[in-house]
């Protein structure tokens, strides 16, 4: 279906040793493009469609927001846990020490 993918300019290659035969689907929807896109379009079901998907990358962009203060606060927690287990390993060996010295 998609073996000859072209460009508005060229045609990728099916030469595999360079760098022209790397062959991708297309991107179905930017968020630019649907704003873009609805502007032209005119028909009603037009409209709800263009909204469906606008509502759908903002509900991604709000998704990716709280993935990653969520990958913040996991980073932060390990950190934390890191230097916690250096402090009791650090408390560990003045025990022992001090243990040894008796």
């Amino acid at each position: 279906m998609f073996a000859n993918l072209k460009s508005q300019f060229a045609t990728s290659s099916l030469d595999e040793n360079t760098h022209d035969a790397r062959r991708k689907l297309p991107f179905a929807f930017t968020g630019q493009g649907i704003a873009m896109l609805s502007s032209v379009l005119r028909s009603e079901v037009d409209a709800h469609v263009s909204i469906r998907i606008m509502d759908t990358f903002v509900k991604m962009r709000k998704h990716m927001s709280n993935a990653s203060l969520l990958y913040e606060k996991m980073n932060t927690m390990e950190i934390r846990q890191i230097a916690m287990e250096e402090k009791t390993e650090r408390r560990f060996e003045q025990v022992f020490n001090y243990i040894e010295s008796q």
